[in-house]
């Protein structure tokens, strides 16, 4: 067992301002260290009240050194109601104040790129190296996910997923 100690102690205020827009306040739902970079990423998720089908994904970087976050990049992606066709009889109360649509967040080491996994089953990547990182979703998965985590090394990735199976009449 290694003995663990603190390497660095910094601190940052995130206002509940800061994440929204519209009068429509975002909760953030996921967090990733940048090691390389010495920061923390912040994915925060706003729903629209009107439209259930999708939600906005925001990701910020928060480093010690700045105390406020700055925008890294925004993408909407479909919600878990939209994608999966076994929730249409979900109500659309509680697929407003449901799970948080992202499942993991994760910055790669070796390509310097964050992937985010969502509940609808989309795999998307942010190359956090480029002038203005965009995201670009580079899987899905039919049904969506349940849960997912990586290997120490991030050579793996273990998805969850329901295959749900029709009936058959005969």
């Amino acid at each position: 067992m290694r003995s663990l100690s603190l390497w660095k102690l910094a601190h940052a205020s995130l206002s509940a301002s800061e994440f929204s827009s519209a009068g429509q306040l975002a909760r953030i739902t996921a967090t990733a260290v940048d090691l390389d970079q010495d920061s923390l990423l912040v994915a925060t998720e706003r729903k629209d009240a009107l439209n259930d089908s999708e939600a906005t994904v925001t990701i910020w970087n928060v480093s010690g050194e700045e105390g406020a976050p700055t925008l890294v990049t925004s993408f909407p992606t479909p919600t878990q109601l939209a994608a999966n066709p076994w929730s249409k009889g979900t109500s659309k109360g509680t697929a407003r104040t449901s799970n948080p649509e992202i499942v993991s967040l994760r910055v790669l080491p070796d390509s310097h790129s964050l992937v985010v996994i969502t509940r609808a089953g989309d795999i998307t990547t942010v190359a956090l190296d480029d002038e203005t990182p965009a995201a670009e979703v580079v899987g899905s998965v039919d049904g969506g996910v349940l849960g997912a985590a990586w290997s120490p090394d991030d050579t793996l990735l273990v998805l969850v997923t329901v295959h749900i199976l029709q009936g058959r009449t005969s």
